[in-house]
């Protein structure tokens, strides 16, 4: 029954008309709170996704159409139908007038294994439309129990003169004017009925609408999002398990390895907050904290430089039909290096031992110079080529990809290439791997090949997997590239030469991430005939529709876009950015 609820408040969140000046919606929301999400134009936001082309196609597709063909969702499409023709008016125009003064969820967490205190709040710009409207929901409510082989357990109410509807056992709806209200748990009824009766009399009431932490994480965000959302960290902060993880030093080095920053960034704020804006290029989502690079711990030093510059932005590689693109700074010579200052004793003895086993094996450098040889900037690359490594094609074909690590002298890749030679060689005692040299733009490359005149061992590879792989090792010079073909090696060989792409930032940009669509349609269309096959099999299409089918699936993917995120830090504040650009 919940979510029959769900889906016919959703109708109201489906668009804003006049009726008097509409109050937050948060105001109705008592100061107890410690998640709240609202949606500032719920007609905007749906809109955006329905009028852009990306819809139209994907609705298209009989792939979509087969998985939107199920009884919940024609249930959810009929009661869209029933408001507007009840109502009078297109399902634009109801979210407007229903839902035009914005909708607010407040939720307060409560002890495992039970419900956690909810409160949605709906300001409508129409009163007359609204009290329509929840006519109208409840006996659909009393129906759909009834359906179900029940008797009805709606009840109306009047709630010290408030109109009230008490659907179950557990949910109950309260309109106050032009604004309707639902609770999960009947004990929250007396304290929200009292908190609304105080607003009547005092505007200014203390509420959500006025609470701190809300106030700053507003200040925090863009200005006019459609939708945002903020969470109190500092109550999370509480909860067991949680000290474990943001104290420091820590006593497992891996969350400080990979997640040093964003765990100090949580242990040093009191909230999370973020905020959902459209457009008509697509849509912008920012995650953020109000702490940034100043006062931060000693572990950051794994992911930010100690002096950090007020605007830097992070170089990433882009080559043709780019899957992924990742660029991140991690200090492995200040993992190293400041592992006392880092971590526990216990840990830091341990990788103080590690250190000195992996030497024994090491052919010319110690593990420590290794470490302290490593720049701070890393980049990973995955593209799709439909460039052939072998004559032998694999039944699975995998995109190249590529990782380059940015050196501090000369000797670092004497080293390394001591390393590749000596693991190379190792490898070709146990399979059938040639090596190879070649000069490109006055770059040198080391190839390793598998030879296709010779079987796997064992027959441990049945499916040619490793005719997708040409391991290519080349010195940049200032920079090492580890590319899984030679073809992709050349082409960021060039690439490197040219002036490294990077996305405009005003703080320092300490990760970049790019995943582009344009590559992924690539790799599909490269085999259409695999995806034709798939669609017969999986959708029993006739071969004509497979193929229009394999069309429209090629033009969608591409159509998608890109999605980059980034992280930036501010003195003060710290910022993750989604964006998705839509083609």
């Amino acid at each position: 029954m919940r979510g029959v609820l769900l889906s016919l408040l959703a109708v109201a969140a489906l668009p804003r008309a006049a009726h008097c000046q509409t109050a937050d919606p948060l105001k109705y929301i008592p100061p107890a709170a410690q998640l709240i999400i609202k949606i500032e134009k719920p007609r905007q936001l749906l809109e955006s996704a329905f009028k852009l082309p990306l819809y139209d196609q994907a609705m298209k597709l009989n792939t979509l159409q087969r998985a939107l063909d199920t009884a919940d969702f024609r249930k959810f499409r009929d009661l869209v139908s029933y408001f507007e023709k009840e109502l009078g008016k297109p399902w634009p125009e109801l979210v407007d007038e229903l839902a035009g003064g914005g909708l607010a969820l407040g939720v307060r967490y409560a002890d495992a294994g039970t419900d956690n205190p909810t409160m949605l709040v709906m300001q409508s710009r129409n009163e007359e439309t609204l009290k329509k409207f929840l006519i109208k929901l409840v006996d659909i409510f009393k129906q759909e129990q009834e359906r179900q082989g029940g008797k009805s357990q709606v009840e109306s109410k009047n709630l010290e003169g408030f109109e009230a509807y008490q659907l179950d056992e557990k949910i109950v709806l309260v309109r106050d004017g032009s604004v309707l209200f639902a609770l999960n748990q009947q004990k929250l009824i007396a304290p929200v009925i009292d908190h609304v009766k105080k607003l009547h009399a005092s505007p200014n009431l203390e509420s959500m609408a006025n609470h701190p932490g809300v106030t700053k994480s507003r200040q925090l965000l863009p200005k006019n999002p459609d939708a945002w959302f903020w969470f109190d960290l500092a109550w999370a902060k509480t909860l067991e398990g949680a000290k474990g993880i943001l104290e420091q030093p820590r006593n497992d080095p891996i969350p400080t390895f990979v997640f040093a920053g964003l765990l100090d960034l949580g242990r040093r704020s009191e909230l999370i907050s973020g905020a959902l804006t459209s457009s008509s290029e697509g849509y912008d989502f920012t995650l953020r904290l109000p702490a940034g690079y100043e006062h931060r711990g000693m572990d950051t030093i794994l992911h930010l430089p100690k002096e950090v510059p007020a605007s830097y932005s992070i170089p990433s590689l882009h080559p043709k039909n780019t899957l992924y693109s990742h660029a991140f700074y991690l200090d492995l010579a200040a993992f190293y290096n400041e592992r006392e200052k880092i971590f526990n004793k216990e840990v830091s003895k341990n990788l103080a031992d590690f250190q000195k086993q992996v030497s024994k094996v090491l052919p010319s450098a110690s593990f420590e110079k290794l470490m302290n040889s490593t720049g701070p900037i890393h980049q990973v690359v995955i593209a799709y080529s439909d460039k052939k490594p072998y004559k032998t094609e694999p039944n699975q074909k995998i995109p190249p990809g590529a990782y380059i690590v940015p050196l501090r002298d000369k000797e670092a890749s004497r080293n390394f290439e001591a390393l590749v030679r000596a693991g190379g060689f190792l490898a070709s005692t146990q399979v059938p791997l040639k090596m190879s040299e070649e000069t490109y733009a006055g770059a040198k490359l080391l190839i390793y090949r598998f030879d296709e005149t010779k079987p796997f061992p064992n027959n441990g590879d049945p499916e040619n997997i490793r005719f997708n792989f040409a391991p290519t090792f080349v010195d940049l010079g200032d920079k090492l590239l580890f590319s899984s073909t030679t073809d992709l090696a050349r082409e960021l060989i060039d690439l490197n030469k040219a002036a490294p792409a990077s996305s405009s930032s005003a703080g320092y940009e300490n990760m970049s991430m790019e995943f582009n669509a344009e590559g992924g349609a690539a790799l599909i269309a490269a085999d259409p005939q695999a995806v034709k096959i798939q669609l017969i099999l999986s959708q029993a299409l006739r071969e004509a529709e497979a193929q229009k089918e394999a069309e429209l699936l090629i033009k969608y993917v591409r159509n998608l876009g890109v999605l980059r995120i980034n992280t930036v830090y501010y003195p003060n504040d710290f910022r993750m950015n989604f964006r998705w650009i839509l083609k």
